[in-house]
């Protein structure tokens, strides 16, 4: 005689809540969806918050309705096949306090907050390269930055065009360490090491700084074009 076939446990639906979350919460403790870390610039801490969640997108914005000037700076998977064109991975947008690391991929959604930021008319974002930055996001993302501010148009008698490291050592007299392989590191990935976030973040953190130095000191607009015409 064949045993009995055992019935299938029937599974109520609070508990399979319970045990998808016994699965979920370490998962989320060990990457969690945002998180903050501190990055040295130059000689201060900033704090850098990393994001793929469109609420925390709004709680940082929300706490920079005293700023107008920010630095932008976006990163994504190099295309390394004829005809690739990866969107977008990363949006960086630093003040002179505060960064904030956008994971465009991954983010559950894009807030109206942030779409309102970036083309309200009173702020501006700063960067080198950055009118192109401006156009690929709003290609891969359908985001308009408005009020954008091109570094390069503070030396326009420089031979060559000068890159962020340039820029920050001969104003800032900062040297910013360029590691390739950070920079055609996979930007789309879901979890970002802590290297990453430490380029992404001193990259649109010094895009701030050199643009308030440079509208504030007029003198340092010159010396960028010397430092162009015969250092480089």
């Amino acid at each position: 005689m064949e045993p009995a076939s055992k019935k299938p446990e029937k599974v109520e639906t609070g508990d399979l809540t319970r045990r998808l979350r016994e699965v979920e919460e370490p998962l989320q403790k060990a990457h969690p969806l945002t998180y903050s870390q501190k990055v040295r610039c130059d000689f201060k801490e900033v704090v850098c918050t990393v994001t793929s969640e469109g609420q925390a997108v709004e709680k940082w914005i929300e706490g920079q309705s005293d700023q107008t000037m920010f630095g932008l700076d976006i990163e994504w998977k190099p295309n390394r096949v004829k005809g690739e064109n990866n969107k977008v991975g990363l949006l960086q947008i630093s003040s002179q306090t505060e960064c904030l690391l956008v994971q465009l991929l991954h983010l559950d959604y894009i807030p109206d907050s942030l779409r309102n930021f970036l083309r309200k008319g009173s702020n501006s974002f700063a960067g080198v390269g950055i009118t192109e930055d401006g156009i690929k996001l709003l290609r891969d993302h359908g985001l308009v930055c408005a009020g954008l501010v091109e570094l390069h148009q503070y030396c326009k008698g420089a031979r060559m065009s000068l890159s962020l490291k340039d820029l920050a050592l001969v104003v800032l007299n900062v040297t910013l360490e360029k590691s390739r392989t950070v920079t055609m590191s996979d930007w789309s990935q879901r979890h970002l090491n802590s290297e990453q976030v430490e380029y992404a973040c001193r990259d649109a953190w010094l895009s701030c700084r050199l643009f308030v130095e440079l509208e504030a000191y007029p003198h340092k607009r010159l010396a960028s074009v010397v430092f162009a015409v015969y250092e480089i």
